[in-house]
């Protein structure tokens, strides 16, 4: 079986923000000319462009969406190689997303009856009672995004991580939702639930 080795890897029809990015960061790139043709690193260079455009604002944006093409025919056992996102990728996928408002909803027992609502900061929370389980400084602490600020996948790994230290919650949740359903929005909200 003979062995195909790259000959040129050029990234195609990237938007102008995430075709940037790629031109930062080409130095950590896996796919190197005269490097064997396998999927091992096609692989992994997609799931690579997953976590940079994800650190950047794109939030929605998964290394599925990057495909490749790979031509044979113009030197014997060389590859010249394309990479490219797919076409006719939902509109959200190619749109950098920012952070909006927090809002929180804690409980000492699941099914309890949330009966106060407060702001602090960019913050709500609802909880049940007079006194919020836990108090609100912590949560803006725990929370590592900032309002107005990129959507950062280290940013949300952070905050997981530190949620789940406070080490009290039975149960956890986080999530990030769209503001509004229109075409021009790009503001994420992020929602935790606890227990």
């Amino acid at each position: 079986r003979q062995l195909y080795r790259l000959d040129s890897i050029a990234y195609v029809g990237f938007p102008p923000v995430a075709d940037s990015l790629i031109r930062a960061t080409s130095d950590e790139t896996l796919l190197h000319r005269g490097d064997a043709f396998n999927v091992v690193n096609l692989s992994g260079e997609r799931t690579r462009l997953e976590k940079l455009f994800r650190e950047n604002g794109f939030y929605y944006y998964a290394a599925n969406y990057t495909t490749y093409r790979a031509d044979t025919f113009q030197v014997k056992n060389r590859v010249q190689l394309q990479m490219r996102p797919l076409e006719n990728i939902p509109a959200r996928v190619s749109r950098r997303w920012y952070i909006g408002n927090t809002h929180v909803t804690v409980c000492n027992n699941p099914g309890d009856t949330l009966t106060t609502h407060r702001t602090f900061r960019n913050f709500t929370y609802d909880f049940p009672g007079s006194r919020i389980p836990l108090r609100y400084p912590m949560w803006w602490r725990a929370v590592s995004h900032r309002r107005g600020e990129l959507y950062s996948l280290t940013h949300q790994q952070m905050t997981l991580e530190k949620l789940n230290a406070i080490g009290v919650f039975s149960q956890l949740d986080v999530n990030y939702l769209p503001r509004d359903t229109s075409a021009t929005c790009d503001t994420l909200d992020i929602y935790i639930n606890a227990v």
